[in-house]
């Protein structure tokens, strides 16, 4: 019995062919129009999962990259302030040392304390700089104005009203940097090294701990003077200084008054009502010499007074307490005090060492130069010397910032080139994995083509019917 085909079984084999053809001849055009190899997962399951890992690592650089692009500017912007800044501190330690010249004039130093001032100011804008809506100097408090100014004790001072925490980014698997520096560890860092005293009363530090920071005024006040200098010479007792015991020797025959260790003073002629004399230590007394008999005269005068650290509360000084505690409690301060060796009243400059910010410092200075409590040429160069000691500090602390943030924009700009090399080899292996070779898919899909034609035609001769075909 002869086998034939019948007509539905060729015309499924001639449409199976074509389909076959025409989904390799779909799949090459797909691989020409879109440079892709793999079209789908089933296209290739191990190089799909490969080229899935690839694309993940590159996610990751390029979110790491978009970090280091957003940091860079930040930094960049703090490093360029805190140069400003460096300028002007620099430029005030020279209006400082200027201003200690003995040679000036009270109307000089005005003239340099304004400039003070000004640098003062220019620093206090430049360390609240922005960028864009956040505060560069406020640790993580961006929104924040770091440095206020606000008055204490009827005194400016600067306090810092942002934290000390650190903003961070990840630039790397595990690897952080810190984007930014808190104000108060460039511009009032605490480093505490002891409590200093201008030395211009005497007063000394006691046995107790201290507990403040930045600069204090401490006042010792004349409340009167004691003793009996006879031969008729009496004391006047206004504008008296000398705070303790100070010997007084009057020569008649020399015609001179001396206080202590210092200069003997001439007696003018005709006896004055007020004559000053000053020991060594640049205490004063006031003397009414209208009534002296001429004659020789060795006396001991006694300065009462009374001490503050607030300007407000006095404490009696009895000049036998070796730990004498003072309280501020509008800022805090406690000062413990030995009083043994005071010799003079006045205003006492205090310097918590290490803990006074450049701004505080600032102030002070243009304070000692417009002198206001009338201190003499030495102890402006003394208070001004303490001023430039704290003012190099923080100069130092300073350029340490800026060093670290100009290594921080180093270390940005490596490793924004690192992850673009990363970025771009990445990129080529995941070519190799997913994309086609466009020579060997033109060839393919022109192979196709010709296959599916080659298909059509021959499907097309199989399913011709005659006559014939049904009568056999």
């Amino acid at each position: 019995m002869n086998l034939r085909s019948t007509q539905g079984s060729v015309f499924r084999q001639v449409r199976s062919g074509i389909q076959l053809n025409l989904g390799r001849v779909s799949r090459a055009q797909q691989e020409v129009a879109t440079g892709k190899r793999i079209l789908r997962p089933s296209d290739d399951p191990v190089g799909t999962s490969y080229a899935i890992a690839l694309r993940r690592q590159i996610a990751s650089i390029e979110s790491y990259k978009t970090a280091v692009d957003r940091s860079r500017p930040v930094i960049d912007t703090a490093s360029s302030q805190l140069q400003e800044a460096s300028n002007m501190v620099a430029d005030a330690r020279a209006l400082i040392i200027q201003g200690m010249n003995g040679t000036l004039s009270q109307a000089d130093r005005d003239t340099l304390a304004q400039q003070l001032e000004l640098t003062f100011d220019g620093l206090l804008s430049v360390v609240n700089s922005r960028w864009e809506d956040r505060y560069l100097f406020s640790g993580t408090a961006t929104g924040t104005e770091p440095f206020q100014v606000e008055t204490v004790n009827g005194q400016r001072r600067v306090v810092y009203a942002g934290d000390d925490g650190s903003q961070s980014v990840a630039i790397g698997r595990n690897v952080e940097i810190d984007v930014n520096t808190p104000g108060s560890t460039i511009f009032g860092r605490f480093d505490y090294s002891g409590t200093t005293y201008q030395g211009m009363t005497g007063i000394q530090s006691g046995t107790s701990a201290d507990s403040g920071s930045g600069y204090s005024q401490l006042t010792l006040r004349h409340d009167a003077t004691t003793g009996t200098p006879g031969a008729g010479i009496a004391l006047v007792q206004m504008g008296d200084t000398i705070l303790g015991d100070h010997d007084l020797v009057v020569d008649g025959t020399l015609g001179t008054v001396q206080l202590g260790a210092g200069s003997p003073v001439s007696i003018p002629s005709p006896l004055p009502a007020d004559l000053v004399v000053r020991d060594s230590d640049g205490s004063e007394v006031h003397l009414d010499l209208t009534g002296w008999t001429g004659a020789d005269v060795t006396a001991t005068l006694t300065g009462e007074g009374s001490i503050s650290l607030d300007g407000g509360t006095f404490q009696p000084i009895d000049g036998t307490e070796t730990d004498l505690e003072l309280i501020d409690p509008q800022i805090g301060t406690v000062l413990h005090v030995d009083t043994t060796g005071v010799t003079r009243a006045g205003g006492e400059l205090v310097t918590f060492g290490g803990t006074t910010n450049i701004f505080d410092t600032l102030l002070g200075a243009a304070a000692d130069l417009r002198n206001a409590d009338g201190l003499l040429q030495s102890e402006i160069v003394e208070r001004l010397n303490h001023r430039i000691t704290e003012l190099d500090s923080n100069f130092d602390s300073l350029q340490i910032a800026n060093g670290n943030l100009g290594s921080r924009a180093a270390r940005l700009q490596l490793t924004d080139d690192r992850l673009g090399d990363l970025s771009v080899q990445l990129e080529g292996i995941l070519s190799g994995v997913e994309d086609a070779d466009l020579t060997d898919a033109v060839l393919e899909m022109t192979r196709a083509e010709q296959t599916l034609e080659v298909a059509q035609a021959t499907g097309a001769r199989l399913i011709q019917q005659s006559l014939l075909n049904y009568l056999r």
